[in-house]
């Protein structure tokens, strides 16, 4: 009996003792268990603070990679302004101050036949006009083409001597005029304008179209002929060496002829052959 209760609380003793054991490793896992989940929500969080700062660095990052791109621009700007600024004007074209000697003996040079210059006392004829305005005169100088036996005996002062009219030949001739423009080297051949069949040169002038405005302008070339004068109206518009109109007038001696001339810009300008009443003359 006393062996059979001895056997009993030895039994108790260890069911007790694995039940004490059975709770507390219940205790500590579920504990783990408890910090495990802490940990993880602890590196959730840290995590998700990482990505937020992450984001944040990205775009400040951003930010300044475009304020960057926007500055420079501006700065390239800055620069090509400042270039543009720094660099030095151009200089102005040193045109050569020449006499009406000077231009004569270097246009004898450039001016060769069969081409002539029209002459009087063997002194070539020459005008200077600033036709486009540019501040720099042009050099406006008759001339006559003459080929084949006729330039045997050419003799450019006969081309304007009014007497050859009553020659007994009628030599005609081409007439040219032939604009120069000044440069640094020189006079240079820029425009040639043909005038027609003619034989005595009559002069040269500039008419004024609109009273009182500088443009547009004419430049009146005159012939000499047996009935009277005829006349080549050049028109200018100040901004090229070119006449952007053209008109061909005709007086005779025997009719004391009065013309109008319409212009386009519609101004009725008076004028008489002789050039009485606008200034006309010739050189």
């Amino acid at each position: 009996m006393l062996k059979a209760l001895m056997l009993l609380v030895l039994f108790l003793s260890l069911l007790l003792s694995s039940l004490l054991s059975s709770c507390l490793s219940t205790s500590a896992s579920r504990q783990a268990e408890r910090s495990g989940s802490e940990n993880a929500v602890t590196e959730s969080t840290a995590g998700e603070e990482g990505a937020v700062s992450s984001a944040q660095e990205s775009r400040g990052e951003g930010e300044e990679i475009a304020q960057r791109k926007t500055e420079k621009p501006a700065a390239e700007k800055e620069e090509s302004a400042n270039a543009k600024e720094a660099k030095p004007a151009e200089e102005p074209k040193q045109i050569p101050n020449l006499t009406i000697g000077q231009i004569r003996r270097r246009l004898k040079v450039l001016i060769k036949p069969p081409v002539y210059q029209v002459t009087i006392n063997n002194l070539a004829l020459i005008r200077l006009e600033d036709l486009n305005l540019d501040g720099t005169p042009e050099i406006l100088v008759p001339c006559v083409k003459i080929e084949g036996d006729d330039k045997q005996d050419v003799d450019t002062d006969r081309l304007s001597d009014f007497s050859s009219l009553f020659g007994q030949e009628d030599l005609s001739f081409p007439f040219y005029l032939y604009l120069f423009q000044m440069e640094e080297r020189g006079p240079v051949l820029a425009k040639t304008i043909s005038l027609g069949s003619r034989v005595v040169y009559g002069g040269m002038a500039k008419v004024q179209i609109i009273q009182g405005k500088s443009v547009p302008f004419v430049i009146v070339v005159k012939f000499q002929t047996q009935e009277g004068v005829e006349q080549e109206w050049l028109v200018f518009n100040g901004e090229s060496i070119v006449p952007i109109s053209r008109l061909s007038l005709n007086e005779t001696f025997s009719s004391k002829l009065l013309t109008k001339f319409r212009s386009p810009w519609h101004e009725t300008l008076p004028f008489r052959g002789d050039g009485s009443g606008t200034g006309l003359g010739s050189i």
